[in-house]
């Protein structure tokens, strides 16, 4: 895969997509929203929001985290990181504030 698409919703923001069968290899940058529905082998970052349904493996920086999937890596955000339910973080988290809901499951620190 040579890079995410990038979809728009209804109100013109954009969104970098990894979409559910595709593997993207590298560092991930974008200024915008990212959703990862695949998997990532590298670092991501993001200005935006950070969805994470599929699979990464490196740090993630951003400026709200959510995840559902895997990741293996540090997670890095400046407002928020959500953890839901199914969602496996292996790895130390750093943020003001972390959400994490019934059924997540993380194994590092939280700083």
């Amino acid at each position: 895969m040579t890079g995410p698409a990038e979809v728009s919703d209804q109100q013109g923001v954009r969104e970098s997509v990894i979409p559910a069968q595709a593997t993207f290899t590298g560092d991930l940058k974008t200024p915008g929203d990212v959703r990862i529905n695949g998997k990532v082998e590298g670092n991501v970052v993001s200005r935006g929001t950070v969805r994470i349904n599929g699979t990464v493996s490196g740090d993630v920086n951003g400026e709200i985290i959510i995840c559902s999937g895997t990741v293996r890596g540090n997670l890095k955000a400046k407002q928020l990181v959500e953890l839901k339910s199914g969602c496996f973080v292996r790895g130390d988290i750093k943020t003001p504030s972390v959400i994490r809901s019934e059924g997540a499951s993380h194994n590092g620190k939280i700083l």
